[in-house]
């Protein structure tokens, strides 16, 4: 009766301490770029300075003449950090890279990149999340994913 108990009680052990002593699993792909992960970490702290600078100032604790300093200080931080990303990727080398991974992904050769009409198409249709024009046929926004609406709505 005793090993019973104590094999129970080693069992339950050695389930719930699995997942802590378990070598992590990477997923399957590019290692992830420390600049880029350093960049995104500068940008959300800088946007959660922003947003904790305009609720000290609206509950009282910053004077107006240090809330507009300090604003504008963080805003231009945040402009540059944005500026240094978008010199990083542009948006068609992101594009290109995503349409490469998952055609590598599905085992599909490398085609070159399909170009998108350039002006509204003659629907109106408009994706309501970012605005981008959409063809008739498309169900999801090709600039940002969102699903479109059957009946197409503009933004």
């Amino acid at each position: 009766m005793v090993w019973l108990a104590l094999l129970l009680a080693l069992g339950t052990v050695l389930a719930i301490a699995y997942p802590l002593v378990r070598p992590r699993l990477r997923a399957a792909g590019p290692a992830p770029d420390p600049e880029a992960s350093e960049l995104a970490a500068a940008k959300e702290s800088t946007y959660a300075a922003i947003k904790e600078l305009e609720f000290d100032y609206r509950a009282g604790s910053l004077s107006q003449e240090d809330y507009r300093d300090l604003e504008s200080r963080y805003k231009r931080k945040a402009a540059a950090l944005l500026q240094v990303e978008d010199a990083r990727h542009s948006e068609a080398d992101r594009r290109a890279q995503i349409e490469a991974e998952i055609r590598r992904l599905r085992g599909v050769p490398a085609q070159p990149p399909k170009q998108r009409q350039a002006a509204p198409p003659a629907t109106g249709r408009f994706c309501t999340q970012c605005g981008s024009p959409s063809d008739p046929t498309d169900r999801f926004c090709a600039n940002c994913g969102h699903p479109l609406s059957k009946a197409g709505s503009k933004a």
